[in-house]
């Protein structure tokens, strides 16, 4: 429940900011439907999120904090800036190297703060391909496996 609660949320905000957003997966049309600058698409696979997140600006990742990285890893590799909730996985690996932009999951407001700073300092493009830099040249997936299979006793 609390998943779904913090996306309505998320999506009112961004629904009230009268920004150009695309909000992908079954539900929202009838939910948040009569704003002329939303596009909805359905559920969408790899694939497709994929091509889509490589034609966007900016991806906003949501509930992180209980492990949900992958869209936030994924935006980046495809160079868009990456608005997410806080998690300490992608604070340690993109956080400090100014890779990604946070907003408190508590507030969804200040995922629209976040991206209005961005935009008015001009920072959504240094962020993107500094976020893209950091995921083309961490090695993070392989790294990460490297470290889950060491903790389970096991070789590659």
């Amino acid at each position: 429940f609390i998943r779904q609660y913090d996306r309505l949320k998320l999506v009112e905000a961004l629904t009230n900011s009268d920004l150009p957003i695309l909000i992908c997966g079954n539900g929202w049309e009838g939910r948040m439907g009569g704003n002329p600058h939303i596009t909805f698409t359905g559920d969408k696979d790899i694939n497709e999120i994929k091509e889509i997140y490589g034609y966007s600006r900016v991806v906003f990742n949501l509930n992180a904090a209980n492990g949900a990285s992958e869209r936030a890893v994924m935006g980046m590799a495809a160079g868009a800036m990456v608005i997410s909730d806080r998690s300490s996985l992608l604070d340690s690996e993109f956080g400090d190297g100014s890779g990604i932009c946070f907003f408190n999951r508590c507030r969804a407001e200040t995922a629209i703060e976040a991206l209005q700073d961005a935009l008015v300092s001009g920072r959504v493009e240094p962020v993107a391909e500094r976020g893209l830099e950091l995921v083309t040249t961490s090695g993070l997936w392989s790294h990460k496996a490297m470290r889950l299979l060491d903790s389970l006793g096991k070789t590659a």
